[in-house]
């Protein structure tokens, strides 16, 4: 993400993936092994890495544009 995007009042997408999801190997609590970075935030088509707490099962998940969040003018930087 650009901050001259932001600057120019053009929307831009980023992907902010759950850090918690239920495994669904065992119903567990899975883990996100590498938290979003301000910096080098998630986009579409990139895989976010997750590990169950009771199972230890990893699970890499496509992030999709259902995880997208429009960040704009009228919609401020989280």
């Amino acid at each position: 993400m650009c901050s001259s995007d932001l600057a120019a009042g053009r929307s831009v997408s980023r992907v902010q993936p759950a850090e918690v999801i239920v495994c669904v190997e065992c119903g567990g609590r899975a883990h996100l092994l590498q938290p979003a970075d301000p910096e080098s935030p998630y986009t579409e088509g990139d895989f976010a890495a997750y590990r169950c707490e009771d199972c230890l099962d990893r699970f890499d998940l496509e992030v999709t544009a259902e995880d997208l969040g429009d960040i704009g003018p009228d919609r401020p930087q989280a």
